[in-house]
């Protein structure tokens, strides 16, 4: 019979030195005795879940959709991971789905570096998973933002690739690696946890439609971000390896901005900023295996996770790694070393071709702000139109009550009505005035206005009547009409304005790249000259 729970006081504390601490934070501490019951400082909560043969014992984390406990499996005496739905039986269909095929993805794999499942079951309408529990907490805590030793951090990734290969073979990409979603056993092991986002063949079609941003953005492949589907493979999951191994490098995580499209935004235009650059002390081979891994183009990285614990034990063992050949280097510098005047002439070529370059970047850059600018007001007066027509709908609706029941109230909300109208046109002509004029929309708003407050006037003067009879007139359809015609016209025009100064940009960009690519063409030119010259001194001069 398992032995029973010790359970003490509120903000008590397990005897010291007769147990073994499985859980420790501040103000909760829980530990097996040396009799081997569980004790712990936390009070039970109602809120908690009651399963059959389970005690929960405390909280471990939550995620967007599930709480994992830490509980008491009673028939077996052994601490477990109990995972439940946030949303309990009022989870929706795909979240339950969802909690049950990430079982299924744990229950194929069988190996040591992965979390394994003991039970999945139901109670209560609510779905739970009863997972293995580890004892040594996840990597994020495990790191803190401080960076581990490079042994150490080539070790965990090493087998933490061990556990993702093994995933890969059974069909699994897990597209959710990081340090949070990695647990430690008590000796130290890495076990990869967390298979909720996983893609299985035989599910992934019907729960994650097309273009679904799927993972999390700091540690998201670009593939995930753009969305590339069916770009999403095994190298998915290399790249989320590579955005572990550094951050136990560096401390902190790849791309990490203030904002979610902002940090995905990196993720896909940025290039990661060298490790060695953060932390001079790491390998040069530990940080060309981590910047391999996170290569923007999946082709360029490891192909599968195996290839990357192989070069990790290659590093570890001090055999040189398959991700950067020396070789060619060496006899690059040995070749340099007998033709001093080379490697001159290229230092000098390149001096002035990164002038150059400095000038095309300082044209695209400037060419990238102005476009934005433009796209930006593009969008914002388009959107404009569909407020306007709105305000319009708005304006015509409140005369037509007024004059269907003859309560002249409904003017005043007809000219608020009218002059936050009067604000989004005076934005427009603002910004673009052109378009504003060419399409005559100011005129055409003030001959809307006028038929309006005639036909308010005679609500006023108790003839809603003559009123609305005004309002069904032909003329004053052709009023509303032609307000809605300039409306569209404003925004034809505006289309039309911007692809003009769009073309102008891009033609002075152009002009920009002809005049930079003219002077690199002359600058090639001379640097082939020299080397033409010295090559023909050299045939002449005696060996």
């Amino acid at each position: 019979m398992p032995s029973p729970l010790n359970l003490p006081e509120a903000g008590s504390t397990c005897r010291r030195g007769t147990e073994r601490v499985l859980n420790d934070r501040p103000a909760v501490r829980i530990g097996v005795g040396a009799d081997g019951s569980f004790c712990t400082s936390e009070p039970h909560r109602r809120d908690w879940p009651q399963i059959p043969g389970y005690e929960v014992l405390s909280e471990l984390g939550r995620g967007g959709m599930a709480i994992v406990y830490l509980a008491l499996q009673l028939g077996l005496n052994r601490p477990v991971a109990l995972k439940v739905l946030l949303a309990g039986d009022q989870a929706s269909g795909p979240e339950r789905l969802r909690l049950r095929w990430e079982a299924e993805a744990v229950a194929a794999l069988q190996h040591p570096n992965v979390i394994q499942i003991h039970e999945i079951g139901e109670h209560n309408g609510s779905v739970y998973l009863s997972l293995e529990y580890s004892t040594g907490g996840s990597l994020d805590q495990r790191i803190e933002r401080h960076p581990l030793p490079p042994g150490e951090a080539a070790t965990l990734v090493q087998g933490i690739a061990a556990g993702v290969q093994a995933a890969h073979e059974a069909g699994i990409v897990h597209r959710d690696l990081k340090p949070g979603n990695v647990l430690l056993a008590e000796d130290g092991t890495p076990k990869v946890t967390d298979f909720g986002l996983a893609q299985q063949p035989a599910h992934t079609l019907r729960l994650t439609h097309s273009g679904a941003v799927v993972g999390t953005p700091s540690y998201m492949a670009p593939e995930q971000v753009l969305p590339e589907p069916e770009r999403i493979g095994p190298a998915t999951d290399v790249y989320g390896l590579g955005c572990i191994l550094y951050e136990c490098l560096t401390g902190r995580p790849p791309f990490a901005a203030p904002t979610t499209l902002e940090t995905m935004r990196q993720v896909v235009d940025v290039e990661v900023v060298p490790v060695r650059r953060l932390q001079a002390g790491v390998p040069r081979d530990l940080e060309t295996i981590c910047l391999k891994c996170l290569e923007k183009d999946p082709g360029k990285r490891y192909p599968t996770a195996r290839m990357l614990a192989d070069d990790l034990a290659r590093f570890r063992t001090g055999e040189p790694i398959q991700a950067r050949p020396s070789g060619p280097v060496e006899r690059a510098w040995r070749w340099a070393r007998r033709n001093p005047v080379v490697p001159l002439l290229a230092l000098t070529l390149v001096l002035m071709t990164l002038s150059v370059a400095g000038l095309m970047a300082w044209s695209t850059y400037h060419v990238y702000q102005v476009t934005g600018h433009l796209r930006e007001r593009e969008l914002y007066l388009h959107g404009l139109r569909g407020t306007l027509l709105r305000l319009d709908e708005a304006q015509a609706r409140y005369v037509e009550l007024a004059a269907a029941t003859g309560d002249p109230a409904w003017g005043s909300r007809h000219s608020d009505t009218v002059a936050e109208a009067d604000r989004q046109r005076a934005d427009a002509a603002l910004m673009a005035p052109e378009a504003t004029g060419a399409a005559s929309l100011l005129a055409a708003a003030e001959r809307v206005t006028a038929r309006d407050q005639r036909a308010l006037d005679l609500v006023r003067s108790g003839r809603a009547a003559d009123a609305w009879k005004s309002l069904q007139s032909g003329d004053y359809r052709r009023t509303h009409e032609d307000y809605i015609a300039a409306v569209g016209q404003f925004a034809d025009r505006v289309d039309e304005c911007a692809d003009a100064e769009l073309l102008q940009i891009r033609y002075e960009a152009f002009l920009a790249l002809a005049s930079a690519t003219a002077v690199a063409g002359l600058i090639g030119s001379a640097a082939v000259g020299v080397w033409v010259v010295y090559l023909r001194r050299g045939r002449r001069s005696p060996t």
